[in-house]
C-alpha cells in the first residue's frame, strides 16, 4: 500500500479523511426519523396545583444560584 506511506499520515489527508467520516456521520443522523418531543410535564389544572397544598407528603426544596464566582 503506497498510498500509506509516512508522507500521507503527516500531510492534510487524515484531516480530510476524518472530516468525511464526520460528514457522512452527521448526514445519516439528520436523514433518521426524528421523534416528537412530548411534553413531559403532568396534565392538570390550577385547582389540582391548589389540592396539592393539602397533601403531607409533598416536599419541594427549589435552591437557585445565579454565580458563584468572587467579585474582584
Amino acid at each position: 500500500m503506497r498510498f500509506l506511506t509516512r508522507k500521507f499520515w503527516f500531510g492534510p489527508w487524515p484531516w480530510v479523511l476524518a472530516a468525511a467520516i464526520v460528514a457522512a456521520v452527521a448526514a445519516y443522523r439528520w436523514r433518521e426519523e426524528k421523534t416528537h418531543l412530548v411534553d413531559p410535564r403532568p396534565i392538570g389544572t390550577a385547582d389540582d396545583i391548589v389540592a396539592l397544598r393539602q397533601r403531607k407528603d409533598v416536599n419541594v426544596l427549589f435552591i437557585l444560584i445565579d454565580t458563584l464566582r468572587a467579585r474582584t
